[in-house]
């Protein structure tokens, strides 16, 4: 029965621990200054991950680094290739501008 119980207890803190960690990754990641210059990419890719990251001066939050969003979606070049057909004249001057262009 003891190995039971051991078993039991050890099931337990691993589930305590999970917990902790789960718990740990929803808390702001706090890093101070110097930290945050060696470990840049580390903190911009968690940021990027949806992490929160806080950088602290003195062991005071001084900034919160967060990823970039698209404001829109990107230009697709060529959406509309083949469906635009130019005459062979589009580019000849118009009968209207001519007094304009003497």
């Amino acid at each position: 029965m003891g190995s039971v119980c051991r078993s039991s207890a050890i099931g337990a803190a691993v589930g305590r621990l999970e917990v902790v960690l789960v718990l740990a990754k929803l808390l702001a990641m706090q890093v101070n200054m110097h930290d945050a210059k060696t470990k840049l990419s580390e903190l911009v890719a968690a940021a990027e991950r949806g992490e929160k990251v806080i950088i602290a001066r003195n062991g005071a939050p001084a900034v919160r680094l967060v990823a970039v969003t698209a404001e829109h979606a990107p230009v697709r070049l060529g959406v509309l290739a083949g469906e635009i057909e130019l005459g062979p004249n589009f580019d000849e001057p118009l009968t209207e501008f001519e007094p304009y262009s003497a």
